[in-house]
């Protein structure tokens, strides 16, 4: 009967320890699984802030390259004002250039005009 209780206690404790045994491979095997989730997501939350600076980064060269374009545009059509005002002030010396021919043509031609009934 010794015996019996003996082996009895034995195999208890033995399946005791067979179920602690899988117990803590069950809670290692959950921690892994946790680990690689936390890694997981990690590397996700990391991709998704580089890419976030990419876009930043591309939506302010976007921005430069805008500013730069219009400060183009503002300097064509300020240089086409100044081309066109200088057009406009040679066309009016031209004119009075012209006129001023023209009057002194007036005078010269009066002149003669006068010397010739003088005579």
């Amino acid at each position: 009967r010794l015996v019996a209780e003996a082996a009895k206690k034995a195999a208890e404790k033995k399946e005791r320890m067979v179920r602690d045994a899988a117990e803590a491979a069950a809670r290692k095997a959950e921690a892994t699984r946790l680990a690689a989730e936390v890694a997981k997501q990690a590397a996700e939350e990391k991709a998704a802030a580089r890419k976030a600076e990419e876009d930043r980064l591309d939506a302010e060269a976007a921005k430069k390259a805008a500013a730069k374009k219009e400060r183009m545009v503002r300097e064509a059509a300020e240089e086409a004002a100044r081309k066109s005002e200088a057009e406009r002030l040679a066309a009016e010396v031209a004119k009075k250039s012209a006129e001023e021919k023209e009057r002194l043509a007036r005078e010269v031609a009066d002149a003669v005009t006068r010397k010739a009934e003088e005579d």
